[in-house]
């Protein structure tokens, strides 16, 4: 009912802007660019990506937009992948006429601010609610559509090993291998690595520290200067971590140069999402992620994690 609502919406506007969040993932991207990939092939209204994008994808399925204000103040903003506006990349989604919401985060439900909030926590990802909402409104999926959808799942669900529920997420990718998509092509883009990236992935894997149960690493700015890397990019490494059966949580905290802690946090089969939500962040159960205002307070993180851990 609700995605026949949202088409309907979609259908009340000219100018239609597709907002993300911040550091915004292949999820996120996906989301973005699969659903405007769709309206231009159906519908004759003006559609816009706003935010950075997801860098490895970019070159393969387009670029982000540039708006002027008075665009985005006639638009319909589309949030996707995020649930609250303090989150949102581009904060001028507050100026659109109005917000509507695709979101799978736990707590998306209860956000407010939008005037149709399609919310699924059970969704693989936002992509998959996007490639759900096309098909459900009668649409079939294109190749172009298709790919961008399963660059999101397949990111977001880290090759399909965390998945909240299977059934959706299998019936929709039924139909994207239907539409025939060049999946090689987005694992070989996706999962290629260079020198610096293998480098700092060994440094990783080497350097990590224990404290209980739980598998660390705290990179400062200065060790991140030495690995040539930033803190956006080494947030990706955090799997590098992943799947040690000694340690069933693992955490990366990495600096910015502003001084900011970017944290992600994982685990098997821990509730990570409740220690990300203590530290004004979020996400899924087993992988959410948090700002710290200083590197020395990660030792704050690890505590709470370890008290979901011994319960």
């Amino acid at each position: 009912m609700l995605n026949k609502e949202m088409l309907n919406k979609i259908k009340e506007y000219d100018n239609i802007c597709i907002f993300g969040h911040t550091f915004p993932d292949g999820d996120c991207y996906g989301a973005q660019s699969g659903l405007k990939q769709f309206l231009i092939e159906n519908f004759t209204c003006n559609v816009y990506i706003l935010g950075s994008g997801f860098s490895k994808a970019i070159p393969y399925f387009g670029k982000m937009d540039e708006v002027s204000d008075e665009v985005v103040k006639s638009s319909l903003a589309i949030l996707v992948d995020c649930s609250d506006l303090e989150r949102v990349e581009d904060k001028r989604i507050t100026l659109a006429k109005e917000i509507v919401k695709f979101d799978h985060h736990l707590g998306s439900d209860l956000s407010t601010f939008a005037s149709i909030n399609i919310s699924n926590t059970q969704a693989s990802s936002a992509s998959q609610m996007i490639g759900e909402f096309i098909i459900d409104n009668g649409y079939i999926l294109s190749k172009e559509v298709a790919e961008r959808i399963f660059l999101g799942m397949v990111t977001d669900t880290g090759r399909f090993q965390y998945l909240t529920s299977s059934k959706g997420t299998f019936a929709l990718l039924e139909k994207i291998m239907e539409a025939k998509i060049d999946f090689q092509k987005i694992y070989d883009f996706l999962y290629e690595s260079d020198e610096r990236s293998t480098r700092a992935k060994g440094y990783i894997s080497y350097s990590f520290k224990t404290y209980k149960k739980i598998a660390y690493i705290v990179l400062d700015k200065k060790t991140l200067k030495e690995l040539n890397i930033d803190a956006n990019y080494a947030s990706t490494m955090v799997n590098c971590l992943s799947l040690m059966k000694e340690y069933p949580v693992w955490v990366m905290f990495s600096e910015n140069e502003d001084g900011l802690v970017r944290v992600e946090l994982r685990a098997k089969k821990y509730n990570v999402q409740q220690v990300a939500t203590l530290f004004g962040g979020g996400g899924h159960l087993n992988a959410s992620g948090c700002r710290l205002k200083s590197i020395n307070e990660y030792q704050n993180v690890l505590d709470e994690l370890l008290k979901i851990v011994e319960e």
